[in-house]
């Protein structure tokens, strides 16, 4: 966990108190799975296919918007 908070702050510097509750829940959500002997590699590869199906969802729900050049113009 502590690298998660770690590699955050370098790449955002920022929410790292977000990435240790994150982690955590999602540590308690597996936790029925392998008291089930569900090998780690298992779970880790349906969490990989959840996200899959969320991106392909959201992708298919999105809206493209392109702003115009003036609002991101420096004053």
């Amino acid at each position: 966990m502590i690298e998660l908070a770690r590699a955050q702050d370098e790449e955002v510097g920022d929410g790292t108190t977000s990435v240790i509750i994150l982690a955590g829940e999602i540590m308690s959500a597996v936790e029925g799975f392998l008291e089930r002997e569900i090998h780690p590699t298992v779970i880790v590869n349906a969490y990989f296919k959840a996200l899959e199906e969320i991106v392909r969802i959201t992708e298919s729900l999105g809206v493209s918007y392109h702003f115009p050049a003036m609002l991101f113009a420096l004053s």
